[in-house]
């Protein structure tokens, strides 16, 4: 194994600017494994994890939906299908978690408004349930004019190592961008933009401008660009282990590339749109251009590290830097293909098979990727001849001191109000608290029913498996029930309580005295 794992390295360890043309000419190289996990979904723009182990797929209609446990959760995340026009290049094109999403629950979204401008909202997940938005607390950051095309939206949001987040602008649309809104500093289109959403998080415009960006004393839109000179830089990523920034940005009619950014860079770099298209002259040179941009080849511009031809594919689709375990022989070769072809490339190396209607990667927290096509498949990139699973250890039990986690008597909050209401459900995260690490699959737990004042039952699951039964405990009205009981803990350590009865409401009371791992 290691032994291939070299040779494989080798193999897709050209880097620089000369010959990677060239080397997207080779034959079909090295295999990759393609696990189809979900399908049937809708159109998947992309794929992300708020650092647990769900992922959040963003699909084009205007729905976020959590993969988690194996299955794609019923109830969406969050539904934005009314304020987003669709489709083509239009919709909800990507979604990232803020790096303290844990704590203050805050997540954003980026999309084309019914209007067809580029919107960019702040939402929060619900208090009392982790796989529910809370629709109510939508704040907009930015609106960006895009008139007259529906094309080139860009489309990507993502938080750099830097803990600012970037977003990635189409130039407008139409062809060869006319108006060469990526060369025009006063116009926020064809731009990367980099905001700090630390900075007045309470009040309009619900960012500000992070001081080390290369402009950021000038006015708008300059004082956001961190690079320029983009056509529709519809994916992009950083590398986890390294923070080098990766840029894909379709082209026009010959040339598909990937920009690369050292993390050492201060921002500024000008990719040469539209008066170069990767390594070639653009077909429209500088007309509509003011001021005047440099000329094809000046030094001024950053070329590609990578680039392709209309021969293999006409719509680049940026991936990541593999960081996973699942296929060794690629880690640290950054994967990604195109959308009309299906091929696949590692380090400009073409890999096989390929992913006809390929349209995004995603990466979830342990670095493994995952590939989302437009006909609503979801695929986890694996070695092309996994070993067998290994045999799962047994649990452990660990004793803690007996310990409430839950009481819906006391103040509202995640772990308290208020009662459950008939027909509901709540999740409650059990991990992280009476000693439970985050690593825990299951508790030891005592369910007290209390004021209830109709006739019904509760149900405890695990969280994000409304189906499958744990523990259930019938009352009446004005009765006391305990119930012992063993539970599993859904991905972020949750359980979730069904209230089945009639009408009225439920408190309940939690205690925990042991957990397994």
């Amino acid at each position: 194994m290691l032994a291939a794992a070299l040779a494989l390295a080798a193999l897709l360890s050209g880097t620089g600017r000369s010959g990677t043309r060239d080397a997207t000419r080779a034959a079909a190289g090295p295999a990759v494994g393609l696990q189809l996990l979900a399908s049937g979904l809708g159109s998947i723009t992309s794929i992300t994890n708020a650092r647990d182990a769900r992922l959040f797929l963003t699909i084009q209609t205007g729905q976020i939906r959590i993969y988690s446990g194996g299955t794609v959760l019923s109830t969406p995340f969050l539904d934005l299908s009314s304020l987003v026009s669709c489709c083509g290049e239009r919709g909800l094109l990507s979604v990232a978690f803020h790096p303290q999403y844990a704590s203050n629950r805050y997540f954003f979204v980026y999309y084309t408004n019914a209007a067809g401008d580029i919107e960019i909202a702040r939402y929060q997940r619900m208090a009392a349930n982790a796989n529910l938005a809370d629709p109510s607390t939508r704040a907009v950051l930015l609106t960006i004019p895009h008139p007259i095309n529906a094309n080139h939206n860009g489309g990507q949001l993502q938080f750099g190592p830097d803990g600012y987040l970037y977003l990635g602008t189409g130039d407008g649309g139409s062809g060869n961008d006319p108006p060469c809104n990526a060369q025009n500093d006063a116009v926020a289109l064809g731009k990367m933009l980099r905001i700090d959403v630390d900075q007045n998080v309470n009040a309009p415009p619900f960012y500000g401008v992070p001081p080390s960006n290369p402009h950021a004393t000038q006015a708008y839109p300059r004082n956001l660009t961190w690079a320029k000179g983009l056509r529709n830089p519809f994916r992009f990523s950083f590398d986890r282990v390294t923070g080098d920034f990766w840029i894909a940005d379709v082209g026009q009619s010959a040339e598909e590339e990937i920009d690369f950014q050292p993390r050492a860079s201060v921002g500024g770099e000008n990719y040469g749109w539209k008066v170069m298209e990767g390594t070639l002259c653009g077909g429209d040179d500088r007309n509509g251009c003011s001021p005047l941009p440099p000329a094809c080849g000046d030094p001024s511009y950053t070329g590609p590290l990578y680039e392709y031809d209309h021969t293999f594919g006409c719509a680049v689709i940026g991936g990541y830097v593999y960081r996973g375990s699942q296929d060794l022989s690629l880690y640290g070769v950054y994967v990604y293909g195109d959308e009309c072809s299906g091929n696949l490339w590692g380090n400009g190396q073409l890999l096989t098979p390929t992913l006809p209607g390929l349209q995004t990667f995603g990466e979830d927290l342990a670095g493994e990727l995952y590939l989302g096509t437009g006909g609503g498949g979801l695929y986890l990139l694996t070695h092309p001849s996994p070993p067998p699973p290994p045999t799962p250890s047994p649990l452990q039990f660990f004793t803690v001191t007996p310990c409430r986690v839950v009481d819906t008597r006391g103040p509202n909050g995640i772990s308290g109000g208020p009662a459950l209401p008939a027909g509901s459900e709540r999740g409650f995260v059990l991990a992280g608290q009476c000693g439970i690490p985050m690593t825990a699959k299951a508790v030891s737990l005592n369910l007290t029913i209390a004021q209830p004042n109709a006739l019904g039952d509760l149900r405890l699951t695990p969280g994000g498996s409304p189906v499958a039964l744990v523990s259930m405990v019938n009352y009446r009205p004005g009765q006391t029930r305990a119930n012992n009981a063993l539970v599993s803990l859904g991905p972020v350590g949750e359980i979730l309580i069904h209230s089945d009865q009639a009408s009225g409401s439920v408190h309940v009371v939690i205690d925990v005295n042991g957990y397994f791992q």
